[in-house]
């Protein structure tokens, strides 16, 4: 079977048996892939493990392995540890938002489908959200460019009962008609989640800034965490199944 090579980060890991675990990695060149870790779980004397440094969840490094694409489950041969991203486990919030970033590249992304600009932007904002200034602008861009690239990013431009979401008195998202309601019909929705202008402006001031370029804007957590409760509701509906690292990221309440 032939081998293969290349950069990854570590989405996900699970236990297969007393000695070996299932990782989900992205990889630059390879896309989402499955793989067994066989003896990932054992240890010597000394504490080490068969692969370098171990598998954790946001670890970056260099992988080795199978490659078949006809497999559902490709065998890793070997794993260098290049980058554990410790300063953002020093701190809850950026270990969640990278926590978020990571399942939703693992739900919104098809197996064996490379995407080197988006694996170039994960590890981008896993090395910013250790900047307390900068985090909660690059982690809502990097999720609403994602949601853009696999084609899921609903239209925050109109609404339903106002003429425009800025002239709206109230404003919400509905999951099930994946568009802004506003005003009575905002009532006449029972699926609508309430979303207030601010990060709504948060959200289109981000992905007009995607299209022309510039800095980023300051965000803070108040204005974020209404917005990922829309992105979680969307993409649950989307995808028909719940987000774990949900609860994470939707704490802000007013």
């Amino acid at each position: 079977m032939p081998l293969a090579s290349d950069q990854a980060v570590c989405l996900r890991v699970s236990p297969f048996s007393e000695t070996s675990q299932i990782v989900t990695l992205f990889t630059r060149e390879h896309g989402r892939l499955r793989l067994i870790a066989k003896g990932a779980r054992r240890h010597t004397k000394s504490g080490k493990s068969k692969f370098d440094g171990g598998l954790d969840l946001l670890d970056g490094g260099d992988a080795v392995f199978s490659f078949a694409p006809e497999r559902e489950l490709a065998i890793l041969i070997e794993w260098r540890l290049r980058d554990r991203h410790q300063p953002l486990r020093e701190a809850l919030r950026p270990l969640y938002l990278g926590l978020f970033a990571a399942e939703l590249v693992e739900r919104l992304l098809e197996e064996q489908d490379p995407n080197p600009k988006l694996f170039d932007q994960l590890q981008r904002l896993l090395v910013r959200l250790s900047e307390p200034k900068a985090r909660e602008a690059v982690s809502l861009a990097f999720c609403l460019n994602l949601l853009r690239q696999v084609g899921v990013l609903p239209d925050f431009s109109r609404c339903e009962g106002a003429p425009s979401p800025q002239q709206s008195r109230h404003l919400g998202f509905s999951p099930g008609l994946s568009r802004l309601v506003c005003d009575d019909r905002l009532v006449e929705t029972p699926d609508a989640v309430p979303l207030p202008h601010a990060a709504l402006g948060a959200m289109t001031s981000l992905l007009r800034l995607a299209r022309a370029g510039g800095p980023l804007p300051t965000l803070e957590q108040s204005q974020v965490d209404p917005a990922y409760r829309v992105l979680v509701a969307h993409i649950q509906e989307q995808t028909g199944t719940r987000l774990k690292s949900a609860r994470y990221v939707q704490a802000y309440t007013k």
